[in-house]
């Protein structure tokens, strides 16, 4: 994500999704349904309390993020664990 908002002028530090989640001049969104694309999605695990892992929202129901468990840049489908898990987006611009 600091890659992406940086190679699009957006001046940021690299931050934690903890961090980032709090960004508070990024408009906050609650529901799914109101996301657009280039939104940051933010997600907490039902054992944390704790933001622990953000993406992308791309349209079209699909995110982009770096999956620790498969060590790479996935696109996927906001079903399953990211519906489940979903905990807040922030749109930057």
């Amino acid at each position: 994500v600091y890659y992406v908002l940086k190679n699009n002028g957006i001046a940021v530090s690299r931050y934690s999704a903890a961090v980032y989640s709090q960004q508070s001049q990024w408009t906050k969104i609650n529901n799914i349904g109101a996301l657009k694309k280039g939104d940051l999605m933010f997600f907490r695990s039902p054992s944390s309390a704790s933001i622990s892992h953000m993406g992308i929202y791309i349209g079209d129901g699909q995110i982009i993020h770096a999956s620790s468990g498969k060590r790479q840049i996935m696109i996927a489908n906001v079903s399953g664990y990211f519906t489940d898990n979903f905990t807040l987006a922030r749109r930057v611009y």
